[in-house]
């Protein structure tokens, strides 16, 4: 047993010693396809996915109260006229209601802008609606209307301001003026 376990070995060895690798001794092609084989790998590893951007990224609606409002994020669109019915511009701080966070906003205004670029140096009377927190503490327009310039619409960006107005708190039912700015995503 001792001797075929040693013969075993000592074949291994030799094997090893003849046909063993040596980068150096790989004919030319062959070291060239290792070293092509090395630059891909190493430019898939460099190769990592960006990752998304989400949407309504660097938006935001700004607003001076006490305290004041800031949303992480703002989304515009534009309904256009129909039928004999002005156009509506949404603004809001979400996309979808089941992802909403606080602070929010929702403003919505009747306008005669047929397009986005047609909103230009428009001001618009607007319904604003600003809720604080899940428990509904808000600020609302109720009966009144906020008036919002839009300055510039640019790609998929809109920018804005909260020229004036008064909102409601909720709760407390004090009036408090509003202004501010906002960037919007157009959708």
């Amino acid at each position: 047993m001792r001797r075929i376990a040693a013969t075993c070995l000592m074949a291994f060895t030799m094997l090893w010693g003849v046909g063993g690798c040596d980068f150096a001794k790989l004919p030319e092609a062959d070291k060239e396809k290792t070293d092509s084989d090395k630059k891909a790998s190493k430019n898939t590893e460099k190769k990592t996915e960006a990752p998304k951007e989400q949407p309504g990224a660097g938006t935001f609606v700004e607003l001076a109260l006490d305290p004041p409002v800031k949303t992480e994020r703002c989304f515009a669109e534009l309904t256009p006229p129909t039928n004999g019915q002005e156009a509506v511009l949404q603004l809001k701080s979400y996309v979808d209601p089941a992802l909403e966070t606080f602070p929010s906003v929702f403003a919505a205004a009747t306008t005669t802008a047929a397009s986005e670029s047609d909103l230009v140096d428009q001001t618009v009377a607007a319904q604003l609606y600003v809720t604080l927190d899940e428990a509904d503490n808000m600020f609302v327009s109720a009966g009144n209307t906020i008036q919002i310039t839009i300055d510039k619409v640019e790609g998929s960006r809109i920018e804005g301001r909260i020229v004036s107005g008064t909102l409601e708190n909720s709760v407390t039912g004090e009036v408090v003026e509003v202004t501010g700015k906002l960037v919007a995503e157009l959708r």
